[in-house]
Protein backbone atom coordinates (compact mmCIF):
# COMPACT_ATOMS: atom_id res chain seq x y z
CA UNK A 1 0.00 0.00 0.00
CA UNK A 2 1.48 3.29 -1.09
CA UNK A 3 0.73 6.56 0.95
CA UNK A 4 0.93 9.99 -0.42
CA UNK A 5 1.62 12.53 2.04
CA UNK A 6 2.73 15.69 -1.00
CA UNK A 7 3.50 16.32 -4.39
CA UNK A 8 7.38 16.88 -3.49
CA UNK A 9 7.76 13.42 -2.57
CA UNK A 10 6.76 12.56 -6.96
CA UNK A 11 8.67 15.54 -8.28
CA UNK A 12 12.05 14.29 -6.41
CA UNK A 13 11.16 10.42 -7.79
CA UNK A 14 10.72 11.57 -10.83
CA UNK A 15 13.86 13.73 -10.85
CA UNK A 16 16.65 11.12 -9.86
CA UNK A 17 14.50 8.69 -12.61
CA UNK A 18 15.04 11.36 -15.25
CA UNK A 19 18.59 11.65 -14.05
CA UNK A 20 19.42 7.93 -14.51
CA UNK A 21 17.83 7.88 -17.62
CA UNK A 22 20.09 10.19 -19.03
CA UNK A 23 23.49 9.15 -18.06
CA UNK A 24 22.23 5.43 -19.33
CA UNK A 25 21.85 7.87 -22.75
CA UNK A 26 25.58 9.58 -22.45
CA UNK A 27 27.40 6.22 -22.66
CA UNK A 28 25.57 5.13 -25.73
CA UNK A 29 27.20 5.31 -29.18
CA UNK A 30 26.79 7.62 -31.80
CA UNK A 31 24.91 4.52 -34.13
CA UNK A 32 22.53 4.03 -31.12
CA UNK A 33 20.95 7.49 -31.43
CA UNK A 34 17.41 6.12 -32.11
CA UNK A 35 17.01 4.24 -29.00
CA UNK A 36 18.46 7.79 -27.09
CA UNK A 37 15.47 9.68 -28.34
CA UNK A 38 13.82 7.42 -27.06
CA UNK A 39 15.07 7.33 -23.41
CA UNK A 40 14.73 11.04 -23.92
CA UNK A 41 11.31 10.79 -24.49
CA UNK A 42 10.14 8.80 -22.11
CA UNK A 43 11.96 10.85 -19.74
CA UNK A 44 9.95 14.20 -20.62
CA UNK A 45 7.04 11.64 -19.91
CA UNK A 46 7.47 10.79 -16.55
CA UNK A 47 8.47 14.46 -16.00
CA UNK A 48 4.25 14.93 -16.89
CA UNK A 49 3.29 12.25 -14.91
CA UNK A 50 3.62 9.61 -12.65
CA UNK A 51 1.96 5.99 -11.83
CA UNK A 52 1.14 4.18 -8.90
CA UNK A 53 -0.79 1.39 -7.90
CA UNK A 54 -2.65 1.01 -4.45
CA UNK A 55 -2.72 4.66 -3.31
CA UNK A 56 -3.93 6.13 0.26
CA UNK A 57 -3.98 10.18 -0.13
CA UNK A 58 -4.98 12.46 3.07
CA UNK A 59 -5.75 15.54 3.60
CA UNK A 60 -6.67 17.86 6.78
CA UNK A 61 -7.80 20.98 7.05
CA UNK A 62 -7.77 23.09 10.33
CA UNK A 63 -5.85 20.18 12.39
CA UNK A 64 -9.24 18.05 11.69
CA UNK A 65 -9.49 15.43 8.41
CA UNK A 66 -11.21 16.89 5.52
CA UNK A 67 -10.51 14.37 2.33
CA UNK A 68 -9.33 11.12 2.47
CA UNK A 69 -9.17 9.20 -0.88
CA UNK A 70 -8.28 5.38 -1.70
CA UNK A 71 -7.59 3.70 -5.08
CA UNK A 72 -6.26 0.46 -6.56
CA UNK A 73 -4.25 3.27 -9.29
CA UNK A 74 -3.43 6.54 -9.67
CA UNK A 75 -1.92 8.68 -12.32
CA UNK A 76 -0.46 12.03 -11.45
CA UNK A 77 -0.35 15.16 -13.84
CA UNK A 78 1.99 17.46 -12.84
CA UNK A 79 1.81 20.10 -15.38
CA UNK A 80 -2.13 20.11 -14.44
CA UNK A 81 -1.79 18.86 -10.34
CA UNK A 82 -4.54 16.41 -11.31
CA UNK A 83 -5.23 12.77 -10.11
CA UNK A 84 -6.53 10.43 -12.40
CA UNK A 85 -8.30 7.86 -10.50
CA UNK A 86 -9.11 4.18 -10.67
CA UNK A 87 -11.71 2.20 -8.62
CA UNK A 88 -11.75 5.44 -5.86
CA UNK A 89 -12.64 5.10 -2.79
CA UNK A 90 -12.84 7.59 0.23
CA UNK A 91 -14.67 10.32 2.12
CA UNK A 92 -14.55 14.19 2.90
CA UNK A 93 -15.45 15.40 6.06
CA UNK A 94 -18.83 18.13 6.76
CA UNK A 95 -18.47 21.45 9.07
CA UNK A 96 -19.48 18.94 11.80
CA UNK A 97 -16.75 16.59 11.53
CA UNK A 98 -19.38 13.59 9.97
CA UNK A 99 -17.94 11.53 6.69
CA UNK A 100 -19.83 11.38 3.65
CA UNK A 101 -18.38 8.42 1.85
CA UNK A 102 -17.74 8.29 -1.92
CA UNK A 103 -17.07 5.45 -4.33
CA UNK A 104 -17.03 4.66 -8.07
CA UNK A 105 -15.20 3.37 -10.78
CA UNK A 106 -13.35 6.29 -11.93
CA UNK A 107 -12.26 9.54 -10.96
CA UNK A 108 -10.42 12.78 -10.86
CA UNK A 109 -9.42 15.16 -8.39
CA UNK A 110 -7.64 18.49 -9.22
CA UNK A 111 -5.02 19.09 -6.46
CA UNK A 112 -5.34 22.90 -6.75
CA UNK A 113 -8.79 23.72 -5.45
CA UNK A 114 -10.03 19.75 -4.42
CA UNK A 115 -12.60 19.70 -6.88
CA UNK A 116 -13.46 15.82 -7.40
CA UNK A 117 -14.96 14.47 -10.62
CA UNK A 118 -16.36 10.47 -10.04
CA UNK A 119 -17.81 8.40 -13.21
CA UNK A 120 -19.32 5.17 -13.50
CA UNK A 121 -21.67 3.30 -10.41
CA UNK A 122 -21.46 6.59 -8.41
CA UNK A 123 -22.51 5.87 -4.82
CA UNK A 124 -22.46 8.86 -2.20
CA UNK A 125 -23.90 8.17 1.05
CA UNK A 126 -23.49 8.83 4.89
CA UNK A 127 -25.44 7.87 7.91
CA UNK A 128 -29.18 9.33 6.97
CA UNK A 129 -28.83 9.55 3.30
CA UNK A 130 -27.46 7.77 -0.21
CA UNK A 131 -27.51 8.75 -3.80
CA UNK A 132 -26.38 6.52 -6.98
CA UNK A 133 -25.88 8.13 -10.12
CA UNK A 134 -23.93 7.91 -13.30
CA UNK A 135 -21.58 10.74 -12.84
CA UNK A 136 -20.79 13.28 -9.96
CA UNK A 137 -18.74 16.40 -10.15
CA UNK A 138 -18.10 17.97 -6.43
CA UNK A 139 -17.04 21.44 -5.68
CA UNK A 140 -15.48 22.06 -2.65
CA UNK A 141 -15.35 25.56 -2.45
CA UNK A 142 -19.05 26.24 -2.82
CA UNK A 143 -20.55 22.54 -1.11
CA UNK A 144 -22.04 22.03 -4.35
CA UNK A 145 -22.34 18.30 -5.52
CA UNK A 146 -23.59 17.72 -9.36
CA UNK A 147 -25.12 14.38 -9.99
CA UNK A 148 -26.32 13.40 -13.71
CA UNK A 149 -28.09 10.20 -15.30
CA UNK A 150 -29.86 7.64 -13.25
CA UNK A 151 -30.43 9.31 -10.08
CA UNK A 152 -31.59 7.39 -7.46
CA UNK A 153 -31.62 8.46 -3.66
CA UNK A 154 -32.75 7.71 -0.03
CA UNK A 155 -33.05 10.17 3.22
CA UNK A 156 -33.91 10.11 6.50
CA UNK A 157 -35.80 13.31 7.90
CA UNK A 158 -34.35 13.28 11.26
CA UNK A 159 -37.40 15.31 13.17
CA UNK A 160 -40.09 13.68 11.17
CA UNK A 161 -38.67 9.89 10.81
CA UNK A 162 -39.60 10.14 7.26
CA UNK A 163 -37.77 7.86 4.48
CA UNK A 164 -37.70 9.75 1.38
CA UNK A 165 -37.08 7.90 -1.88
CA UNK A 166 -36.21 10.09 -5.31
CA UNK A 167 -35.74 9.50 -9.09
CA UNK A 168 -34.67 11.64 -11.51
CA UNK A 169 -32.46 12.80 -14.30
CA UNK A 170 -30.14 15.36 -12.75
CA UNK A 171 -29.64 16.30 -9.07
CA UNK A 172 -27.85 19.16 -7.35
CA UNK A 173 -26.97 18.83 -3.58
CA UNK A 174 -25.44 21.29 -1.02
CA UNK A 175 -24.30 18.42 1.75
CA UNK A 176 -23.54 20.71 5.02
CA UNK A 177 -27.22 22.44 4.28
CA UNK A 178 -28.85 19.09 3.74
CA UNK A 179 -30.56 20.50 0.44
CA UNK A 180 -30.86 19.41 -2.69
CA UNK A 181 -32.35 19.83 -5.95
CA UNK A 182 -34.11 17.15 -8.12
CA UNK A 183 -34.44 18.07 -11.80
CA UNK A 184 -36.29 15.68 -14.84
CA UNK A 185 -38.87 13.10 -14.50
CA UNK A 186 -38.83 13.02 -10.85
CA UNK A 187 -40.73 9.94 -8.97
CA UNK A 188 -40.48 9.66 -5.36
CA UNK A 189 -42.22 8.72 -2.51
CA UNK A 190 -42.43 9.29 1.61
CA UNK A 191 -42.60 6.51 3.79
CA UNK A 192 -44.09 7.09 7.14
CA UNK A 193 -42.52 5.82 10.26
CA UNK A 194 -45.51 4.01 11.21
CA UNK A 195 -46.39 1.64 8.75
CA UNK A 196 -50.34 2.38 9.43
CA UNK A 197 -49.74 5.64 8.49
CA UNK A 198 -50.24 6.10 4.89
CA UNK A 199 -47.39 7.97 2.93
CA UNK A 200 -47.18 10.26 -0.03
CA UNK A 201 -46.89 9.16 -4.04
CA UNK A 202 -45.84 12.08 -6.31
CA UNK A 203 -43.96 13.08 -9.31
CA UNK A 204 -42.97 16.07 -10.70
CA UNK A 205 -40.71 18.19 -13.17
CA UNK A 206 -38.77 19.69 -10.44
CA UNK A 207 -38.31 19.22 -6.61
CA UNK A 208 -36.49 21.39 -3.55
CA UNK A 209 -35.67 18.98 -0.45
CA UNK A 210 -34.31 20.60 2.94
CA UNK A 211 -34.08 18.46 5.52
CA UNK A 212 -33.59 20.07 8.07
CA UNK A 213 -36.68 21.98 7.83
CA UNK A 214 -38.54 18.60 6.53
CA UNK A 215 -40.02 20.48 3.49
CA UNK A 216 -40.31 19.51 0.10
CA UNK A 217 -41.27 21.44 -2.56
CA UNK A 218 -42.75 20.40 -6.07
CA UNK A 219 -42.38 22.55 -9.07
CA UNK A 220 -44.52 22.25 -12.57
CA UNK A 221 -46.33 18.83 -13.74
CA UNK A 222 -47.25 17.69 -9.80
CA UNK A 223 -48.90 14.18 -9.33
CA UNK A 224 -49.78 13.28 -6.03
CA UNK A 225 -51.27 10.10 -4.21
CA UNK A 226 -52.52 9.21 -0.71
CA UNK A 227 -54.36 6.82 0.49
CA UNK A 228 -57.25 6.57 -2.16
CA UNK A 229 -56.93 10.26 -3.40
CA UNK A 230 -54.95 11.52 -6.13
CA UNK A 231 -54.50 14.91 -7.17
CA UNK A 232 -53.25 17.15 -10.10
CA UNK A 233 -51.49 20.60 -10.26
CA UNK A 234 -49.12 23.10 -10.95
CA UNK A 235 -46.92 23.72 -7.80
CA UNK A 236 -47.28 21.92 -4.56
CA UNK A 237 -45.78 21.28 -0.68
CA UNK A 238 -45.28 18.90 1.68
CA UNK A 239 -44.32 19.46 5.28
CA UNK A 240 -43.30 16.48 7.19
CA UNK A 241 -43.46 17.27 10.19
CA UNK A 242 -46.83 18.53 10.41
CA UNK A 243 -48.22 14.86 9.83
CA UNK A 244 -49.53 14.59 13.57
CA UNK A 245 -50.12 18.37 13.96
CA UNK A 246 -53.23 20.58 12.99
CA UNK A 247 -51.68 21.79 10.26
CA UNK A 248 -51.56 21.18 6.49
CA UNK A 249 -49.71 18.35 5.76
CA UNK A 250 -49.63 18.80 1.84
CA UNK A 251 -50.72 21.91 -0.42
CA UNK A 252 -51.52 22.12 -3.81
CA UNK A 253 -51.93 25.20 -5.93
CA UNK A 254 -53.40 26.12 -9.69
CA UNK A 255 -55.42 24.61 -11.75
CA UNK A 256 -56.10 21.32 -8.66
CA UNK A 257 -57.74 18.30 -9.87
CA UNK A 258 -58.65 16.01 -7.01
CA UNK A 259 -60.05 12.23 -7.95
CA UNK A 260 -61.28 10.01 -4.69
CA UNK A 261 -62.03 6.97 -5.39
CA UNK A 262 -64.76 5.69 -2.84
CA UNK A 263 -65.87 2.96 -1.60
CA UNK A 264 -68.16 0.15 -4.25
CA UNK A 265 -68.97 0.84 -7.37
CA UNK A 266 -71.79 2.51 -9.39
CA UNK A 267 -74.08 2.23 -12.48
CA UNK A 268 -72.44 3.28 -15.50
CA UNK A 269 -76.33 4.57 -16.85
CA UNK A 270 -77.98 6.04 -13.68
CA UNK A 271 -81.48 5.09 -15.99
CA UNK A 272 -80.06 1.05 -15.10
CA UNK A 273 -78.89 0.79 -11.70
CA UNK A 274 -78.75 -2.87 -12.16
CA UNK A 275 -76.60 -2.89 -15.13
CA UNK A 276 -72.53 -2.47 -15.49
CA UNK A 277 -70.91 -0.43 -12.97
CA UNK A 278 -67.68 1.70 -12.57
CA UNK A 279 -65.43 2.97 -9.95
CA UNK A 280 -67.08 5.13 -7.41
CA UNK A 281 -64.45 8.24 -8.34
CA UNK A 282 -65.66 11.75 -6.70
CA UNK A 283 -63.85 14.90 -8.76
CA UNK A 284 -63.06 18.19 -7.89
CA UNK A 285 -61.33 21.25 -9.09
CA UNK A 286 -60.27 23.87 -7.65
CA UNK A 287 -56.96 26.92 -6.84
CA UNK A 288 -56.09 25.46 -3.97
CA UNK A 289 -55.82 22.31 -1.76
CA UNK A 290 -55.18 21.75 1.68
CA UNK A 291 -54.61 18.21 2.96
CA UNK A 292 -54.45 17.46 6.89
CA UNK A 293 -53.46 14.13 7.56
CA UNK A 294 -54.11 14.43 11.49
CA UNK A 295 -57.84 15.53 10.99
CA UNK A 296 -58.20 13.21 7.53
CA UNK A 297 -59.40 15.83 5.89
CA UNK A 298 -58.58 17.23 2.29
CA UNK A 299 -60.01 21.40 2.05
CA UNK A 300 -60.58 23.17 -1.51
CA UNK A 301 -60.79 26.93 -1.83
CA UNK A 302 -60.54 29.24 -5.08
CA UNK A 303 -63.67 28.68 -6.78
CA UNK A 304 -64.18 24.61 -5.81
CA UNK A 305 -66.33 22.46 -7.34
CA UNK A 306 -67.13 19.23 -6.89
CA UNK A 307 -68.63 16.39 -9.18
CA UNK A 308 -69.92 12.54 -8.14
CA UNK A 309 -72.38 10.89 -10.45
CA UNK A 310 -75.25 13.19 -11.27
CA UNK A 311 -74.62 16.10 -8.60
CA UNK A 312 -72.47 19.04 -9.11
CA UNK A 313 -71.87 21.25 -5.54
CA UNK A 314 -70.00 24.65 -5.65
CA UNK A 315 -68.89 27.14 -2.88
CA UNK A 316 -66.28 28.92 -1.01
CA UNK A 317 -64.68 26.26 0.91
CA UNK A 318 -65.58 22.67 0.12
CA UNK A 319 -64.21 20.18 3.05
CA UNK A 320 -63.99 16.26 2.24
CA UNK A 321 -62.85 13.25 4.80
CA UNK A 322 -60.60 10.61 3.80
CA UNK A 323 -62.68 7.06 2.77
CA UNK A 324 -66.29 8.82 3.54
CA UNK A 325 -68.76 10.42 0.95
CA UNK A 326 -69.09 13.42 3.16
CA UNK A 327 -69.19 16.65 1.46
CA UNK A 328 -68.89 19.78 3.65
CA UNK A 329 -69.59 23.27 1.84
CA UNK A 330 -69.51 27.20 2.97
CA UNK A 331 -70.37 29.43 0.61
CA UNK A 332 -70.88 33.07 1.05
CA UNK A 333 -74.40 33.14 3.24
CA UNK A 334 -74.91 29.50 4.40
CA UNK A 335 -72.60 26.08 5.53
CA UNK A 336 -74.15 22.73 4.62
CA UNK A 337 -73.07 19.46 4.63
CA UNK A 338 -74.17 16.44 2.24
CA UNK A 339 -73.96 12.84 3.13
CA UNK A 340 -74.33 9.47 1.04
Amino acid sequence: MFTFFSRSTFVLLSFYTILSIVIYASFKSSEEQSDSSKFEKLADDLAITSEFIKVDYYSQKNDKPYVYLNASSMVMDHTKNFLNLKSPFGNTYSNDSKPVNYKALSGKLDLNDKNLTLVGSVIVWDKLSEIKSEQLTYIQSKDLAEFIGNIKSYSVAEKSGDQVYIDSIKAIAWPNKKEGEYLGNVVGKIIRKKPYEPGINFKTDKMKLQLNNSYIELINNVYIKRDNAEAFAMRGEIFLENYNKKLKYYALYDDVKLIQHLPGKIPIDPKYPNGPKKPNDRRSFSEKLEGFAKEAKIVLTGYPKVIHEQDVVKGNKITFYENTEIVEVDDSTSSFIISK
